[in-house]
């Protein structure tokens, strides 16, 4: 193979699983190949094996997708594959990726009659907050390049985790994610509450304020991640927040909780089955909010608001939130974002609010492509 255009079009072409990530902060590019079977099937996460991989799990309500472990043959850098896959890709027999028919956008007027049924249901006190979502297709410009794509969102946005994969028979997303659900390394674990979103307009941090919408969902979600790990068994854990955090063009109030890993007393899939979804991307009470989401949300959200990541590589793990992320289609790229509904909730700001958060991936796209 001649350059990195012909690897990813012959991944493309011969349909083989692949996952390729950028850690926050960080510079380095990992390129995971898996050429020789298929990723593993996971029906319940709780039962996710000790095996090193990358996992990609989809949003629990409206669907129907699986979860999978991608375990691949070939870990490295991108720029070493093609030496590394030599011609191994070519004796790759192909399987359609199924990508699924095209995506049907949220209207604006769909989209704001969900808003006032949610803050009327909570005003009714039905439950506290719930994520109301929505997707919204463009035509795939010609010249888009996802491999390309990846390299822009790595540059324009240093702390967020940046992935592209494709899995046969699923389908392929990209996307630029703040939200960790879990990390370990070096013996600890740790989970972030991420609440709340404004635009970042300067770079101090602290000038930002909270109006009280913002500061409830907030504290919601952390009480959440707290109440959760004391029935798990975690005693010991530093909490640090809530402070305010930058994703790209937004800023979230976010508050951090790690402990020591020998202090979780559970297995590390039920632990992560017991955090997603987190009340972020769902509500509270949770249950209460997935079935208002289940009855009222007019679409399904896939992969959306689901699990993305490494686990179990080198005893690390980082696995975040798919969130500003675009499921790719040969002719759509189809985006995806949310707002969290309070009772205070003013239906034509949280349509603004999906808006904001949908540019992190369209500001890029434009530069790449002058579109």
């Amino acid at each position: 193979m001649k350059d990195m255009d012909e690897l990813f079009d012959l991944l493309r072409e011969r349909a083989v699983p692949f996952a390729m990530y950028r850690l926050p902060g960080e510079s380095s590019v990992h390129l995971m190949v898996q050429y020789s079977s298929l990723p593993l099937p996971v029906d319940k996460l709780d039962d996710l094996p000790e095996l090193p991989g990358f996992l990609i799990a989809p949003f629990p309500v409206n669907g129907g997708e699986k979860a999978y472990l991608l375990q691949p043959d070939l870990v490295c850098a991108p720029e070493e594959a093609p030496a590394k896959l030599g011609d191994v890709l070519h004796r790759h027999n192909p399987t359609a990726l199924l990508s699924p028919g095209k995506s049907t956008d949220t209207t604006h007027e769909e989209y704001v009659k969900q808003v006032q049924l949610a803050v009327e249901a909570i005003r009714a006190e039905e439950f506290n907050k719930v994520i109301i979502s929505r997707n919204k297709a463009v035509d795939r410009p010609h010249e888009f390049r996802p491999e390309r794509f990846f390299a822009e969102l790595c540059a324009e946005y240093e702390h967020a985790f940046v992935y592209y994969w494709q899995l046969p028979g699923v389908g392929s997303w990209l996307g630029a994610t703040p939200e960790v659900l879990m990390r370990e390394q070096q013996g600890r674990i740790s989970t972030l509450s991420l609440a709340g979103t404004q635009l970042y307009f300067q770079p101090d941090l602290e000038e930002y304020c909270w109006k009280a919408k913002e500061i409830a969902e907030q504290a919601f979600v952390s009480r959440f991640i707290v109440q959760l790990l004391d029935k798990m068994g975690v005693e010991a854990m530093e909490i640090d927040g809530p402070r305010n955090f930058r994703a790209g063009n937004l800023v979230h109030l976010a508050t951090g909780f790690q402990f020591e890993s020998d202090n979780l007393r559970v297995s590390r899939g039920r632990f992560i089955a017991r955090l997603h979804p987190t009340p972020a991307v769902a509500g509270l009470p949770r249950d209460e909010s997935l079935e208002f989401i289940k009855k009222t949300e007019q679409y399904n959200r896939s992969y959306f608001s689901g699990l993305v990541g490494p686990v179990q590589l080198k005893g690390e793990t980082h696995l975040y939130v798919n969130l500003r992320c675009m499921q790719l289609f040969a002719d759509q790229l189809v985006l995806y974002s949310g707002a969290g509904i309070t009772a205070h909730s003013d239906p034509e700001k949280e349509w603004m609010e999906t808006e904001n958060k949908m540019k992190t991936l369209l500001n890029v796209m434009h530069v790449q492509t002058g579109h």
